[in-house]
């Protein structure tokens, strides 16, 4: 389900505060998919502001999981 989300809202602002809660209870091998899922889609986005709103929601997401 956290993955559907981050995939249809990747680059939403409110992305890691509105699935914050959720994160509590993944596991391990959940938060890596879910940090690989968002760099990907970092890693393939041509447009620039887009991809700078991925890259504050990946270090926002990389942060809450560390």
């Amino acid at each position: 389900m956290l993955q559907q989300y981050l995939s249809m809202f990747k680059e939403v602002a409110t992305l890691i505060f509105d699935i914050a809660i959720y994160l509590t209870d993944v596991s391990s091998e959940e938060a890596n998919l879910l940090v690989e899922m968002l760099n990907s889609f970092h890693e393939s986005e041509k447009d620039h502001i887009r991809k700078c709103r991925l890259s504050l929601n990946l270090c926002k997401l990389k942060k809450i999981l560390s």
